[in-house]
């Protein structure tokens, strides 16, 4: 009867800690080391700026769940690379994905600031394990500041609000075709000027973001596709 006591809190445990893996692994977002996924920027017109090659290096396993260290490239419309060996971090715990919101749907922001500093804090934006439409998303927020020699020279915000799941979708792109659940959000941005955006993003299962589109005043403003994935 001891061992049974003993024991029953370990077992518990690594019940709870095989859930949160388990989460992890069918969330939105690939977990798996290795992983590359390629973002491309186009401008309202459909002419590509700039593209993001994304690379997982590292999967580390936590008592919660998954945290994942990303490597990312930058190149321009000419091939140029202006951002290079980049790393960022996107968490998992409990099945709930957690990232900047760059990483999300801005991320082509920081082509203005090559070799500055940037440092990142805020609650960033959190993907549940599992979507129904109809739900309503959490906010999110995350603030950039942007500096040379430890003098901050600009501070940007990004506030995301009014987020919910419109539909369950398929979407085509150049790195296939995914089962989407399409999500929609008002973005405003704060450092350049204030600007607002509604935005309209597809995320699919194992994959994340597939295609994100922004819109000013209701018209196209440009939108980040997925045009590779590779495990």
């Amino acid at each position: 009867m001891k061992v049974c006591v003993l024991l029953l809190p370990i077992a518990l445990c690594l019940t709870r800690f095989s859930a949160s893996a388990q989460d992890c692994s069918t969330g939105f977002y690939p977990i798996k080391e290795g992983t590359h996924f390629q973002m491309t920027f186009y401008d309202e017109k459909g002419k590509a700026n700039n593209v993001s090659d994304q690379t997982i290096k590292t999967s580390t396993t936590t008592a919660t769940g998954v945290t994942l260290t990303i490597s990312q490239n930058m190149t321009n419309s000419k091939g140029k690379t202006f951002l290079e060996n980049s790393t960022s971090t996107v968490t998992c715990e409990n099945g709930v994905i957690q990232m900047n919101i760059s990483d999300m749907s801005m991320g082509d922001v920081f082509s203005k600031f090559k070799g500055m500093e940037v440092t990142v804090k805020g609650d960033g934006v959190k993907i549940p394990p599992s979507m129904e439409v109809g739900q309503q998303l959490s906010d999110g927020a995350t603030e950039f500041k942007v500096g040379m020699s430890g003098m901050t020279i600009m501070t940007m915000s990004f506030n995301m609000t009014n987020r919910k799941v419109e539909a369950k979708e398929s979407k085509t792109t150049p790195a296939g075709t995914f089962d989407c659940y399409k999500i929609s959000y008002d973005m405003e941005m704060k450092g350049m000027g204030k600007r607002s955006f509604h935005v309209v993003q597809w995320m699919a299962k194992g994959v994340g973001l597939v295609r994100s589109e922004n819109y000013k005043d209701n018209q196209l403003n440009g939108y980040i596709e997925l045009t590779k994935f590779e495990k």
